[in-house]
């Protein structure tokens, strides 16, 4: 009570400084051979902002595709970012597992 009616200022925290982000570890598309028509497709879902939904038989490529669709987008925007930072928040996740300048790929298997 003593904060809020003003007798006692709050302690400030020093804020940490802000690393440099290394660049994730994503397979690169250009070096992906084959399935152009899948190619395309995704290259047209990056470009409008679109998510894409794979379906097929096991073996044909899917898994591949979606670990090289990252290397093909644009980083976050600023507001993206912070969108980003915001579920981060509010999930309470860990910040070491935070990346702002990049999408988040989420290996299904």
């Amino acid at each position: 009570m003593d904060i809020l009616a003003g007798r006692q200022l709050l302690s400030f925290i020093q804020p940490k400084p802000i690393l440099e982000e290394e660049e994730v570890g994503y397979r690169d598309f250009n070096q992906f051979i084959g399935h152009e028509f899948a190619k395309r497709a995704l290259e047209i879902a990056a470009s409008g902002e679109r998510y894409v939904l794979m379906d097929g038989p096991p073996g044909c490529g899917k898994s591949l595709l979606a670990e090289t669709f990252p290397s093909i987008l644009p980083p976050l925007s600023n507001e993206a970012q912070l969108e980003k930072l915001r579920l981060y928040q509010l999930a309470g996740a860990p910040y070491h597992s935070l990346t702002l300048s990049y999408y988040f790929y989420n290996n299904v298997h």
